[in-house]
């Protein structure tokens, strides 16, 4: 299936889906005027497989938010396989920084990060798990994100000499009593 140049009812992206279920596999959403796909709601577990995303670039504002991808929140666990972006303002899976409320796993495609503060902490609090899957790419550049690990909080980032993780322009924090186990990582 193919998506090229219709905006949504609101015109968030070509693709808005709003606390529903999707299943996105071997398709091509191309040539809008902001993002391509838009994914609103805590507890999604969408899934965009084998999907090309290309050329959709922000001609309304002038912010530069044609994201192939934009995740309303990190809480929903995406699983994102076989992603082709180009020609975006950003390529990437775009994700609103907030305090974790669920475990999260990252990676599937190459993730970038936004928050509306000066100060932007990833807070894995206790009793829940933020894995970053081998291979991942989390480019935090642009605000100062970083990820804080609390009493009780795991943080796995085990990628291996095939598949290393890169973290760009972020920190680790780990206060007393959280667990992390990190291996080929590049922060």
């Amino acid at each position: 299936s193919a998506v090229r140049g219709a905006p949504s009812v609101v015109d968030r992206a070509q693709l808005d889906v709003i606390n529903a279920p999707l299943t996105l596999t071997n398709s091509e959403i191309s040539s809008g005027t902001t993002r391509g796909l838009y994914l609103e709601g805590t507890g999604l577990t969408p899934v965009v497989q084998n999907t090309a995303i290309t050329n959709n670039v922000d001609v309304n504002t002038g912010n530069h938010l044609g994201y192939a991808i934009y995740q309303s929140t990190l809480n929903m666990q995406p699983t994102y396989s076989g992603l082709t972006f180009s020609g975006n303002d950003r390529n990437q899976a775009v994700i609103d920084i907030a305090n974790l409320t669920q475990d999260v796993t990252l990676g599937g495609a190459p993730l970038g990060f936004i928050c509306g503060y000066s100060h932007c902490p990833v807070q894995v609090p206790g009793g829940l798990t933020l894995t970053v899957q081998p291979g991942a790419v989390l480019d935090m550049s642009g605000k100062p994100v970083f990820f804080e690990v609390q009493d009780g909080g795991t943080l796995l980032a085990q990628g291996d000499s095939a598949n290393p993780i890169t973290i760009i322009e972020s920190g680790i924090q780990f206060d007393y009593g959280s667990v992390g186990r990190l291996s080929h990582c590049d922060i």
